[in-house]
């Protein structure tokens, strides 16, 4: 039974990580969709769009490592929070990643947290 659960976990790691790279690739290619904000932004949506994903291309190829989970976790709260401390200049840019910075962060917390539980209940 105990293999089935880590089979489960290693499931939810990777479709996880497979929004967040989805997400990513948004952050990336969102600057040049929506209308501009600043350069500021632009490059900073660019430059952590790519630290997420591969930080997501990671956490798949290894099931995860609590490095990778508390990186993730951190670029999300960036990302979330960035337009509002550059000054993003355009209200698209400024949901755009107040929204995917959330689900990043949604998602790394929700998963981490089912797998401390799942550890301390059958511990």
């Amino acid at each position: 039974m105990q293999h089935d659960k880590s089979k489960h976990e290693i499931s939810e790691i990777r479709g996880t990580s497979v929004v967040i790279l989805l997400v990513s690739f948004w952050l990336v290619t969102s600057p040049f969709i929506l209308s501009h904000g600043s350069a500021a932004v632009t490059w900073n949506q660019v430059i952590f769009g790519i630290i997420i994903g591969l930080l997501a291309v990671i956490r798949y190829r290894l099931i995860s490592t609590a490095l990778t989970s508390q990186l993730i976790v951190l670029t999300g709260v960036w990302i979330a929070i960035a337009p509002l401390v550059i000054n993003a200049g355009a209200t698209a840019i400024l949901w755009s990643s107040t929204i995917s910075g959330l689900i990043i962060l949604i998602l790394s917390l929700t998963l981490d947290n089912d797998r401390l539980q799942t550890r301390h209940s059958s511990g």
